[in-house]
């Protein structure tokens, strides 16, 4: 009889871990994305009665809420508030003359002047380039012929322009809008292009920024500070004829200067990191994944822990109400309460160490003895989702204290997270890649792109700029072409 109550009871708690793996998978697939989280005040009521409410928010937003106050129109005024039309956009004025009116002993008092957003298609164009041929007698007598040099293109004897390049190239990869769509624009246009045609302006313009590739990986391992994460790609292949091969592109950021580098490989193992991290020294940010957990045995190197990975794992469990969690989730919300106070007041690494030393480390003392007494309740299931955030969370305990022993580190490798969403729209615009190599040279443009996005670079601007100077530009100054460099020489000149 004993063993049979014991074999219950496991039937239960089985029963209880997949009812909550269930309604996670059904969080997943059909609940809300956003990760707030507001504390639930015993002393509060809910505004739905009987019922628990419990939101989720982003890491950053704590126990307190933050309330961002609207602009109040003037008294008296029953007009709202509108941003004004910048003033860099260019105005075509329409002026109307009163109808029915003798203005010829008329005096003008003033202009009223309303504004309207207006929108004119682009036009794709033809960009002819004439040169006259001359025949010209020198005072010898002799007859040359002469014409001027025809001016350079980014690929010889190409017959499309850096510009329409750059809009092609920004549309499929920061608009994430596949060639075949823009071909049908094309066509609406008047031009129709074929497919294989405009995949081959795509793979030789890539090509031609090679270098300044390899320079912003080059800048990256020798950062001293890298954010690295992982994301899936799939990849038409001849080795899975009727299916894809599921590839992945390895995104490594480094947040002291702000380059970004996507690198294509064929696998999730070990390999990729191992070979572009070789001779790296310095801080590591990750995420638990198995394959940066030898990085921390290798001499130089520091792992780092991500903090809001393991704050996912407690949310998950206070999504479905389990006991426990919310005082987790309170603690996290205090440590980046103390993040946000750093941003806000703009502190350098010096003073936001001296700042975490003061309020982040008895936080994470107060986590860490709540991690350890719910390790110890008998009651707990390893399985469980509050067990396995737990788990997750002790393990790499050690990585996520280092945060609170140097200033130039972050809490969390969000930063590069962030940088890697617009690869997961692009995939579902356009579904795989057609080959590996085009895999890398999405790779590249989305590690370009990326970078423009954090130096707060027009992408469209930067690459037709690129793509007109970079066959003749000198191979030592490279890096002035990398987006933070080439907009401050950009400003420094204007």
């Amino acid at each position: 009889m004993q063993k049979e109550a014991e074999i219950i009871v496991e039937l239960r708690e089985e029963v209880r871990y997949l009812k909550q793996e269930l309604a996670n998978l059904k969080r997943l697939f059909w609940g809300k994305k956003s990760e707030r989280f507001v504390p639930v005040i015993p002393e509060q009521g809910t505004l739905f009665f009987g019922e628990d409410v419990v939101s989720i928010a982003s890491p950053e937003v704590i126990a307190k809420p933050v309330v961002k106050e609207r602009k109040k129109p003037e008294a008296g005024s029953s007009i709202p508030v509108r941003k004004p039309i910048p003033e860099h956009i260019p105005r075509v004025d329409t002026i109307i003359e009163p109808e029915g009116v003798d203005l010829s002993q008329a005096i003008k008092i003033r202009d009223e002047i309303t504004e309207y957003l207006d929108y004119k298609p682009g036009k794709i164009f033809v960009k002819r380039i004439i040169r006259p041929i001359y025949k010209v007698i020198s005072a010898q007598g002799e007859a040359q012929i002469v014409n001027a040099d025809l001016p350079s293109q980014p690929v010889a004897k190409s017959n499309v322009s850096a510009s329409m390049m750059a809009m092609i190239l920004v549309s499929k990869y920061v608009d994430h809008l596949p060639i075949y769509r823009q071909l049908k624009q094309f066509l609406r246009e008047g031009v129709d292009l074929a497919e294989s045609t405009v995949n081959g302006w795509v793979h030789k313009h890539i090509k031609l920024l090679e270098p300044l590739y390899e320079l912003a990986k080059q800048n990256i391992k020798h950062s001293g500070y890298i954010m690295a994460d992982e994301t899936p790609m799939p990849v038409l292949s001849e080795d899975k004829p009727g299916s894809t091969h599921k590839g992945y592109y390895w995104v490594y950021l480094s947040p002291l200067d702000k380059s970004i580098c996507f690198e294509y490989d064929k696998t999730r193992s070990a390999s990729p990191p191992d070979f572009f991290l070789k001779d790296f020294i310095g801080f590591l940010q990750t995420d638990a994944y198995g394959a940066y957990d030898h990085f921390g045995k290798r001499q130089g190197i520091t792992l780092v822990g991500c903090m809001v990975h393991a704050r996912r794992k407690f949310k998950d469990a206070l999504m479905q109400k389990v006991d426990g969690a919310q005082e987790a989730m309170e603690l996290f919300g205090q440590l980046y309460a103390v993040e946000r106070t750093a941003r806000e007041k703009e502190l350098n690494h010096a003073d936001r160490l001296a700042l975490r030393v003061e309020q982040s480390i008895p936080i994470m003392n107060k986590l860490y003895a709540y991690l350890m007494e719910q390790a110890q309740n008998p009651e707990l299931r390893p399985k469980s989702l509050l067990g396995k955030a737990i788990n997750y969370t002790l393990k790499i305990w050690g990585r996520l204290n280092e945060f609170t022993k140097n200033g130039i580190l972050e809490i969390d490798n969000n930063w590069v997270e962030n940088k890697i969403r617009p690869v997961a729209l692009g995939r579902r615009n356009y579904m795989f890649c057609g080959s590996h190599e085009a895999a890398q040279n999405a790779a590249m443009m989305y590690s370009f792109f990326a970078m423009c996005s954090i130096a707060d670079v027009n992408p469209q601007e930067w690459l037709t700029d690129i793509l007109n100077r970079i066959s003749n530009h000198s191979i030592n100054r490279i890096d002035e072409l990398l987006p933070a460099k080439w907009k401050t020489l950009r400003n420094e000149s204007n």
